[in-house]
């Protein structure tokens, strides 16, 4: 019998492979246990006779290992786990997968169930989400035998997932949860700093400010002891956005400026270019146009700035040269965004800026028909289903101001009620 392992709990692992290899209980069952004492044993009901463990094995063709054997498996998960969280080497990560995934699939060790709750964040890195989505279903029906670790983990991975498909509230649930189990596990300081982090990214994505300012400053004790730059700049950019949403402008300027030191020393160009953007939405914030203009402008400027960075530079500038009656300057800047925006083929994950642009340009142009088509048929429903609230009050608040000049305010009257309900949601969140 495998070390450090009971005969109970091995019923979980039959079932995993079971389950991995399409197999239905009645075909393992046949000519060994009836179907009733099988569920028992994959449940961990019964404390199976070794006997017949070894021939639901041997038709699982999986083998209980000896100690040694065992602990070299053990041993390489938790380097290709390391791997995972580390994310450096993304072929090596790879590379080390294919390996383990033979070694797993013909043996049985206290690290199998582990293993394959990690390869719910190893497709998650390898940008496989269906493959995710696919495991998450299939080990759903082992969840009642995890472990508190392995719970942990499932927990954080699907967090992981629901972030990635922009579920961020639900990520959040997710990390709660896991966040619940550090009580009982005694789990090295990275990952508990990794789960802070995480947490508070989540966070700022819905814009709950007090919450990124709590989980990053907590995960920053691990960061800066251990001096991880990137970490640490990222951190520091993150507690700024915070800062800068709640108005207090000397901590996001502070937080900011620790940012842009880190990010230099880190050679951290990426970052640079964040810091940049958000300093030029405190600056818009403070209504300090040059400075506006200023920061902005450096992140058009560069060459290596992604057409993301480059939308949002540019929908800000155009927003600011409005406000300040620069029309000329606007189209201009409109005109800019257009034209980059025709140079990508993908143009859905860019709707938000082409959308935000049309609606601009119309109005400088006075092509009321239009505005009001691309407000009302696309540019809100759009917004409402991305659920961006921030949105909904900003173009919500322009489309029932038009209404109200227009003295249509019924019309008027539905945008503003739109606007306050999102007001509403905003605060919930």
């Amino acid at each position: 019998m495998v070390k450090g392992m009971k005969l109970m709990e091995i019923g979980p692992l039959i079932k995993l492979h079971r389950i991995k290899q399409n197999m239905k209980q009645e075909d393992l069952a046949k000519g060994i246990v009836s179907e009733s004492y099988l569920s028992k044993i994959e449940n961990n009901k019964t404390n199976a006779n070794p006997k017949v463990i070894d021939m639901l094995c041997n038709r699982l063709g999986i083998k209980l290992d000896d100690e040694v054997s065992q602990s070299q498996i053990i041993e390489q998960c938790k380097k290709w786990f390391n791997l995972l969280f580390e994310f450096n080497d993304i072929e090596e990560m790879k590379r080390q997968y294919q390996k383990l995934k033979v070694l797993i699939s013909k043996n049985v060790t206290p690290y199998n169930t582990l293993f394959e709750i990690h390869k719910i964040r190893y497709y998650l890195l390898t940008d496989d989400i269906s493959k995710a989505t696919e495991q998450v279903a299939k080990l759903k029906e082992l969840k009642a035998t995890f472990s508190e670790k392995e719970l942990y983990y499932w927990y954080k991975f699907i967090g992981d997932g629901l972030c990635d498909l922009k579920d961020y509230q639900q990520g959040i649930h997710y990390y709660k949860l896991a966040e619940e189990k550090l009580t009982d596990l005694d789990l090295p300081e990275f990952e508990v700093a990794d789960l802070n982090y995480q947490i508070g990214v989540a966070n700022n994505n819905v814009r709950n400010s007090m919450e990124v300012i709590e989980y990053i400053n907590e995960a920053l004790k691990y960061y800066r002891k251990y001096y991880n730059l990137a970490r640490c700049s990222r951190g520091h950019l993150l507690l700024g956005i915070a800062y800068r949403r709640i108005y207090v402008f000397d901590k996001a300027i502070e937080n900011f400026n620790l940012a842009m030191e880190l990010a230099e020393i880190n050679n951290d160009e990426e970052v640079t270019r964040l810091i940049y953007i958000n300093l030029g939405h405190l600056y818009t914030a403070k209504q300090e146009p040059k400075q506006v203009e200023y920061y902005f402008q450096k992140v058009l400027d560069d060459q290596k700035a992604t057409t993301r960075q480059k939308l949002i530079s540019i929908c800000a500038l155009s927003e600011q040269y409005f406000f300040a009656h620069e029309i000329d300057k606007k189209k201009e800047m409109i005109q800019y965004g257009l034209a980059i925006l025709n140079q990508e083929s993908n143009k859905e994950e860019y709707r938000f800026f082409e959308l935000k642009l049309y609606t601009y340009h119309y109005a400088i142009e006075e092509q009321f028909d239009k505005f009001e088509s691309i407000v009302m048929n696309e540019f809100i429903p759009f917004l409402e289903q991305e659920k961006d609230y921030v949105g909904i009050v900003t173009y919500g608040k322009m489309i029932g101001q038009y209404f109200e000049d227009l003295k249509k305010y019924k019309y008027a009257t539905r945008y503003y009620k739109l606007v306050n309900t999102a007001y509403e949601k905003m605060i919930q969140l």
